[in-house]
């Protein structure tokens, strides 16, 4: 992924990620518990495209030496994989 595509996976994660927020009457609720399955979507998606374009972003602007670039980036995605988690435990209440 060049940088132009990160900014765009940054950019579209971001739109994902706040268009529920932003335009709550374009997702009615589906579910029993007044949820929505498509903001919900759209918000996991959102959080994993910033995340990706986000981390190859920072990874192109500050120099790091490579053992310290893999713990980095090991920890982004812990960090996305336990937001996820968190999500849908959070929904399914």
């Amino acid at each position: 992924m060049n940088l132009r595509d990160a900014w765009g996976f940054l950019s579209f994660g971001l739109v994902m990620g706040l268009l529920p927020v932003l335009v709550p009457s374009w997702f009615p609720p589906t579910t029993l518990d007044g949820s929505s399955g498509r903001a919900w979507w759209l918000e996991v998606m959102g959080v994993v495209q910033t995340g990706l374009g986000g981390e190859r972003v920072r990874s192109s602007r500050i120099p790091v030496p490579a053992k310290s670039s893999v713990s980095l980036t090991f920890g982004c995605e812990t960090a996305v994989f336990t937001l996820v988690h968190t999500l849908v435990a959070v929904r399914r209440r």
